[in-house]
């Protein structure tokens, strides 16, 4: 219950949400389409800079939203509520998005498995990726 309290006050407003981390290397991207409280569309596309590769993977994950919410920390240390949404049909992909004002997400993901150049363009974070407005 307390998760469904902080999660997604503004989903009403805005339905598609996208973020971004970018570094010397890797540039990080993912498309947010909010269906539900509980359920979202997600595609996720990185390109490695260096290399010249890019891959990308694209799926529907639920949230539950009776769970209390996960506990992230930001870059500099601060902790945040985050909901937990995964992709059942995908073996191990977890997106984790700030639950009060949904401004960041952290993704983990089985890259050995799921992404074509596991090494070169992984699914998992290298970094926060923050709402690009």
């Amino acid at each position: 219950m307390a998760a469904q309290s902080l999660s997604f006050k503004h989903s009403q407003k805005k339905r598609v949400s996208y973020y971004l981390m970018e570094n010397d290397t890797l540039m990080q991207m993912i498309r947010i389409n909010y269906l539900s409280q509980s359920e979202i569309l997600y595609k996720i596309y990185v390109r490695n800079k260096k290399r010249g590769l890019q891959d990308s993977i694209s799926g529907i994950a639920k949230a539950h939203l009776d769970y209390d919410p996960e506990i992230d920390e930001d870059i500099d240390g601060t902790a945040y509520p985050a909901i937990e949404f995964n992709d059942k049909q995908k073996d191990y992909i977890y997106i984790r998005i700030e639950a009060i004002k949904r401004n960041k997400i952290q993704i983990n993901a089985n890259d050995c498995l799921l992404s074509k150049y596991p090494l070169y363009c992984p699914f998992s974070s290298q970094g926060i990726l923050l709402k690009v407005n």
